[in-house]
């Protein structure tokens, strides 16, 4: 069922694309910062008591505020945005180590994907012949894959590909 779905929505977008233009939302970053989140506020009750400062881990709000990243994604469409991006820019193991999150990362991504795909889907109900799709936004690392950190062995990475 799902493959079929995929499939639809891959051909549907596809047609759209021939024929227009479509629109990328914009930063989710930005957007939650405007809202001033304390430390609190990133936490939750889930990691009320993590170790680790969790302030401008803009995914872990995918867990302790999700109403407010739908909002935002509801804003964005409303905007007249046909494709919003998953609140994932940052959810890799490597971004993740830094807030100490490295094993919630399938969990964070799939949360932000059903919280887009929720808001999406609401808006394609309201207006159904404009479908909203839902992409998933990948960021940098903070790690160099193409320089090597010791001058010594010029072939030697941080991290490698795996």
């Amino acid at each position: 069922m799902a493959s079929k779905y995929f499939r639809e929505s891959a051909y549907r977008l596809e047609e759209l694309l021939e024929k227009k233009i479509l629109v990328l939302d914009g930063a989710m970053g930005s957007m939650i910062y405007a809202h001033e989140p304390t430390e609190e506020d990133y936490r939750g009750e889930r990691f009320k008591n993590h170790d680790v400062l969790l302030k401008n881990c803009t995914e872990v709000m995918c867990f302790s505020q999700p109403s407010m990243i739908k909002r935002i994604h509801m804003e964005y469409l409303q905007a007249g945005s046909d494709i919003i991006e998953t609140n994932t820019f940052n959810s890799s193991v490597i971004c993740m180590e830094e807030f100490a999150l490295q094993d919630h990362v399938r969990e964070l991504n799939i949360a932000a994907a059903k919280i887009a795909r929720e808001a999406a889907d609401e808006m394609t109900k309201q207006t159904p012949t404009k479908p909203r799709f839902v992409a998933g936004s990948i960021g940098p690392t903070k790690k160099s894959l193409s320089l090597s950190v010791d001058v010594n062995n010029p072939a030697s990475r941080e991290v490698t590909f795996d």
